[in-house]
């Protein structure tokens, strides 16, 4: 099957930056002379509306002037396939379809080139594609503001993530036609991440309210690098799949060392100790008591069968003479 057009995409979105570090058009904050000049000359350039691209154009070239601080990754490469779809986004929102769409997505290729950030990877989004990588987006979305609404309430609304569940069951028949392979796995990889994480979602929700239903996927298909590890209070979803594996690994490890500990220290002190001497006639009269209950348990079991022997005999006899 041959490589789709949205893998570069789906390979990376669950390092999409959520939360209040996402890209947000509307929230983005600009000062009004810092790139003015620059994107003036741009929408001249490209006789470009000033309505459709100089504001949206300065707020970009802020968000990407402070790029690496909202998307902390080392691949710089990540970074321009996240100001992509990011600038895609804007695009399809404020251009219209064909001939103004591709004549913004150049003003914001000449943007780059001003700013010499990512400007070999501005390109146009095809809208299948681009709705995927939104939609797997907004799932991660979603979860993140889930788990901020946990970690805030004593008594948190867990019917909440019903929302992260529609967004991610939408996809049902879409992953069951087996043609869209690189986007399936992405949405495996979201499903592997939540379940990796459960224990810090049922210590307050029931099982059942968060579970996620079956695209028909076999667990356990990705296997991609997750870096940038960071604490849960942090953003990054593949740092807390991360947290929760090292943990789940600590555990038998932990309560063996505990038992081991126990057992070795109650060995020294039954034998070298006076413990010992205090201890065997006790464990003696335990043993004793155990065997008593087991007995009588033994014994109270063939009564009840002796008996339901009995009654099922009488019945019996009593059938057979009726029928006669």
């Amino acid at each position: 099957m041959s490589e789709s057009p949205g893998k570069e995409y789906y390979d990376i979105v669950s390092f999409f930056p959520i939360d209040k570090d996402k890209f947000d058009i509307d929230n983005l904050k600009y000062k009004d002379g810092e790139f003015s000049h620059i994107c003036s000359h741009i929408e001249q350039k490209n006789s470009l509306q000033s309505e459709t691209f100089h504001i949206p154009c300065m707020k970009i070239a802020t968000y990407m002037r402070d790029l690496e601080n909202k998307f902390p990754v080392k691949d710089g490469k990540k970074h321009c396939i996240y100001m992509n779809y990011c600038i895609n986004r804007v695009v399809k929102n404020n251009g219209k379809k064909g001939r103004n769409e591709s004549k913004l997505i150049l003003g914001y290729q000449n943007l780059t080139s001003e700013l010499n950030i990512c400007k070999e990877y501005i390109k146009h989004m095809d809208d299948d594609t681009f709705n995927k990588v939104q939609n797997i987006h907004d799932i991660y979305d979603e979860h993140r503001k889930f788990t901020n609404m946990l970690k805030s309430s004593t008594q948190p609304n867990c019917a909440d993530f019903k929302k992260c569940i529609e967004l991610y069951g939408s996809h049902k028949e879409t992953c069951a036609q087996n043609t869209h392979k690189d986007f399936c796995e992405a949405l495996q990889k979201f499903k592997e991440y939540h379940l990796l994480n459960m224990n810090l979602i049922v210590g307050k929700c029931n099982y059942r309210d968060v579970e996620l239903p079956s695209l028909g996927l076999s667990f356990g298909s990705y296997h991609g690098d997750r870096e940038d590890q960071v604490e849960w209070d942090a953003g990054n979803p593949d740092e807390e799949t991360s947290h929760g594996m090292e943990t789940s690994n600590r555990i038998p490890l932990i309560t063996f060392s505990i038992i081991f500990i126990i057992s070795f220290t109650f060995f020294i002190l039954y034998k070298f100790t006076p413990f010992g001497l205090w201890l065997f006639p006790r464990i003696k009269k335990m043993r004793k008591i155990f065997l008593n209950l087991v007995g009588e348990k033994d014994m109270l079991k063939n009564s009840e069968i002796e008996e339901l022997y009995t009654n099922n005999r009488a019945y019996n006899i009593k059938y057979n003479a009726e029928e006669n």
